[in-house]
C-alpha cells in the first residue's frame, strides 16, 4: 500500500499488517467501519502494509511523514533516551563520594587554619593545597574504566550466545531479568521463515537449503508430501532480474504469507520446473463456479485446502495444510514408505 488510504470500494480486499503490528494475520478491509479507533478502522489501509487478497479502490488521506508509519519513525527519531538504572545508581554514588570528599576537604582546611601558626597567607596557601589534595584523592578515577570493562566483557559473553548488545548500559538491566515476554513476529524476527526439518514416514529429514539431498525425492511418501506443499501454496518468486539472480533460498517471494514463502522455498529445492509442472497438472477444480475448490487459510479454522482435478485418474484430490490437530481431525490414514496406514494415537503424539 503506497500511502495511508481510505477504502471507497472493496472486493474481498485483505491486507497483512506485520510491518505495523508484528502480526501476520490477513485483515479484511471494507467500505463500512464499526470501530472508532483509526488504527483499527476497517476502512483504512496504511502505508507499508501488504495487499494480499482481492482488490480495492481508495482515496489517499496521508503521505510521507504524515502516514502512521511515518509518524512512528518521527517519534523514534526524536525520542530522548531515559537514564538507565545503572546510570542513576552511578550518578547517586558519585554524588555521595563528592559530598564526602568536599566535607573532608573543607574540614581539614578549617582545622588547619585554626591549628597552624603564622600569618594568614602562611596558613591559607598550605591548607588550601592540602584540602584540594584530600578532595582529589577521594575522586573514584577508576570507576569509569572498571564499569566499562565489566559491561564490555559481559557483552562479549552474550555475543557468543548470539545476543547483540547495542547499548552497554542495558546489560545491567538485562542481568536482573528472569523472564522476558515479547511479541515474536516482526519484533524479535523479520517474519521470514525457512524450512529446516520435515517429518515424513516416521522420520525427521533435514531440508535446510544448503544441505538438501534430492535423493529424498525417490521416496513415494516424500514425493506426496512435496506435491502437497507445492500445490497447496500461493507463493511464487518475484520475477525481477535482480531477484532471480540470487540463490533460491535468498529470493524474495510474492503472494501468500510468510509460511507459504518458507514452504515454497522448500519445494523448489527439488527443482523449479517440477513445481511448475505440478501446479499445471493439479488444477484447482470449480474455478469461477458457485463452489470454488479452494479454502484459503483462516486464523479461526487454522487450515487451508485445495480441491484439485486428479490428472492420474478421474476424480478430485484434496491437498491440505494447517495446524496438526486440524489436519489429523480430517484424516483417517497416513502414508508410510508408500503404504497407506490407519492413523493411530502414536502418530498423533
Amino acid at each position: 500500500v503506497p500511502a495511508d488510504v481510505r477504502i471507497l470500494k472493496s472486493v474481498n480486499f485483505k491486507v497483512e499488517q506485520s510491518s505495523l503490528t508484528g502480526e501476520p494475520d490477513e485483515i479484511s478491509k471494507t467500505v463500512e467501519n464499526t470501530i472508532e479507533h483509526p488504527l483499527e478502522a476497517q476502512n483504512l489501509a496504511f502505508f507499508g502494509t501488504l495487499a494480499v487478497n482481492g482488490e480495492a479502490e481508495a482515496m489517499v488521506v496521508n503521505i510521507g511523514d504524515f502516514t502512521v508509519i511515518g509518524r512512528i519513525a518521527t517519534l523514534v527519531t526524536h525520542t530522548e533516551a531515559e537514564e538507565t538504572t545503572l546510570t542513576k545508581e552511578i550518578n547517586h554514588f558519585i554524588h555521595i563520594v563528592s559530598g564526602i570528599a568536599i566535607i573532608l576537604g573543607v574540614s581539614f582546611f578549617v582545622a588547619g587554619m585554626i591549628i597552624r601558626d603564622g600569618n594568614f597567607m602562611e596558613r591559607f596557601v598550605p591548607n588550601l593545597v592540602f584540602a584540594i589534595g584530600v578532595i582529589v584523592a577521594n575522586v573514584p578515577e577508576g570507576l569509569l574504566t572498571t564499569v566499562t570493562v565489566s559491561l564490555t566483557l559481559t557483552a562479549i559473553r552474550m555475543r557468543s550466545k548470539n545476543v547483540l548488545v547495542k547499548n552497554l548500559e542495558t546489560v545491567e538491566t538485562l542481568g536482573s531479568c528472569s523472564c522476558i515476554c515479547s511479541d515474536k513476529t516482526g519484533t524479535l524476527t523479520e517474519n521470514r521463515m525457512t524450512g529446516s526439518h520435515v517429518w515424513c514416514y516416521d522420520k525427521v529429514h533435514d531440508i535446510a537449503p544448503r544441505t538438501f539431498d534430492k535423493s529424498k525425492m525417490e521416496s513415494a511418501s516424500f514425493r506426496m508430501l512435496h506435491r502437497c506443499a507445492a500445490v497447496c501454496n500461493d507463493a511464487s518468486f518475484e520475477t525481477s532480474p535482480e531477484n532471480m539472480e540470487k540463490l533460491l533460498w535468498e529470493r524474495a517471494c510474492v503472494n501468500g504469507n510468510a509460511s507459504d514463502h518458507g514452504i515454497f522455498k522448500f519445494t523448489v529445492l527439488a527443482g523449479e520446473k517440477l513445481v511448475e509442472d505440478l501446479r499445471a497438472d493439479y488444477r484447482i477444480s470449480g474455478d469461477g463456479t458457485e463452489h470454488p475448490g479452494r479454502v484459503p487459510f483462516n486464523s479461526k479454522y487454522k487450515f487451508a485446502a485445495n480441491l484439485c482435478i486428479n490428472p492420474e485418474k478421474p476424480g478430485i484430490i484434496e491437498f491440505m495444510k494447517g495446524a496438526p490437530e486440524q489436519v489429523f481431525a480430517r484424516c483417517s490414514h497416513i502414508i508410510e514408505d508408500g503404504k497407506r496406514v490407519a492413523i493411530t494415537d502414536k502418530h498423533k503424539q
